[in-house]
């Protein structure tokens, strides 16, 4: 805390490791302290192929590629600037099941055609 708390003081705590990124971190001076080992990570891609309905992947003309799924965080246009969170699981469970079912379809169709 005290090696913290100087940085802070001195105006270094961007320094630190991990850097403290606020504009204007504060001081810790109260006990009890508690740590936790912590580590942040990507949730989502705020981008990705455009899909319809069943999952299908779309073309450069909104057509579907035959054979090509996507679900959960690999879709595109399903969040913006920020997502609830949790909706990219509920994204892939939804998405990936229409996908599957379209497979299944298209795979038994397939098979139906060289009987």
């Amino acid at each position: 805390m005290e090696g913290y708390n100087e940085a802070v003081k001195s105006g270094k705590a961007a320094a630190l490791t991990p850097g403290n990124t606020l504009k204007e971190p504060r001081l810790v001076a109260k006990a009890p302290f508690l740590a936790l080992p912590f580590s942040g990570g990507m949730t989502a891609t705020f981008g990705g192929p455009k899909i319809n309905a069943k999952g299908q992947v779309l073309n450069a003309e909104q057509q579907p590629v035959p054979g090509l799924y996507a679900a959960g965080n690999a879709i595109g246009g399903l969040f913006y600037w920020n997502y609830i969170v949790g909706s990219q699981l509920t994204a892939a469970v939804i998405f990936g099941r229409h996908a599957a079912q379209d497979a299944a379809a298209r795979a038994k169709a397939k098979g139906a055609k060289k009987a």
